[in-house]
């Protein structure tokens, strides 16, 4: 069994059928089909189950691809780190929710390269929930999010606080409040636009309610993913929204929107995420303690398990 087929599997596993594997990596598709019969014959296993609705992995196939993650990601870092011809740039994967990646990590990578220009990075985006799940999965180095899991298979750095606010449209009867928390009356009354259900904002706005014994009560309009389109729905009048006040920012600089705080107790952290098993070597270490760091000032560490 070599790297080749190791590729192969884990692009067929990720795309769930041998065609887009071929496409993705530049390879006919009996040239792929090749490759994953030679590891079942070699294994002794059924690694796919293959139907009319694509392929899925057998649970052999699912131990299978992460060990071929943690295989090929080991074999990048060694090419990355050891050098010599033939070798790739250092590359650093990195897997975060839509605050983070926006508010924070571009500044953290500017200045990281600046340092480090030969170090490249790659990010991908999802919501919190999902970045615990893809670093258990090996396929990304460190992750950022919005929300702490319990019982996940990571460990949570708390890295800068984020009050979350109340946007609304900049018409009565909000442009009429008074300055403070915004009214749980109308919180409860008026049309509200929510994050999607994996996202850090709408899982911390959701133990917001629970506390306030209002979970069931919200007037939903809409649930949109992207906290931009939110933005430019509550400035059309759609409804309320609750956002990261590092979101919101610069719609309420530019007065498309108004903001309000929601409560004192409504302030979440934004998180530097990584597997508990296993070290950070190479530059994902260096980069995970250089954003640790950037941050050790003014903020206690936090390791939320």
């Amino acid at each position: 069994m070599d790297f080749r087929q190791l590729e192969t599997f884990a692009a067929v596993v990720e795309a769930g059928g041998f065609s887009r594997a071929a496409e993705l990596l530049y390879l006919t598709q009996p040239t792929i089909t090749a490759h994953i019969n030679s590891m079942e014959q070699e294994l002794g296993q059924q690694l796919l189950i293959r139907s009319t609705k694509g392929v899925q992995p057998t649970e052999a196939g699912r131990r299978c691809y992460d060990y071929a993650k943690r295989a090929l990601s080991d074999r990048d870092r060694l090419l990355a780190e050891l050098g010599g011809r033939g070798s790739v740039l250092p590359q650093i994967r990195i897997v975060a929710s839509t605050v983070p990646a926006q508010c924070l990590l571009p500044e953290l990578m500017a200045n990281y390269r600046q340092k480090h220009p030969d170090v490249t990075f790659s990010l991908s985006l999802c919501d919190s929930t999902e970045v615990s799940l893809r670093l258990s999965e090996h396929q990304a180095d460190i992750g950022f999010c919005g929300t702490s899991l319990a019982g996940s298979d990571c460990r949570f750095h708390a890295l800068t606080e984020d009050d979350l606010v109340v946007i609304t449209p900049v018409s009565s009867p909000y442009t009429n409040l008074p300055e403070g928390m915004f009214p749980l009356e109308l919180l409860l009354r008026d049309p509200m636009i929510c994050r999607e259900a994996g996202s850090g904002t709408r899982l911390e706005f959701e133990r917001w309610l629970r506390k306030q014994d209002k979970m069931a009560q919200l007037n939903v309009a809409a649930e949109m993913a992207d906290p931009q389109a939110i933005k430019n729905a509550v400035a059309a009048g759609l409804g309320l929204a609750v956002l990261s006040s590092r979101a919101a920012a610069n719609y309420v600089t530019l007065g498309k929107v108004l903001a309000f705080p929601l409560d004192t107790s409504a302030r979440r952290f934004l998180y530097l995420v990584r597997r508990k098993k296993g070290n950070l070597i190479g530059p994902a270490g260096d980069f995970y303690d250089f954003t640790v760091r950037s941050f050790s000032l003014g903020l206690p560490e936090q390791n939320v398990e």
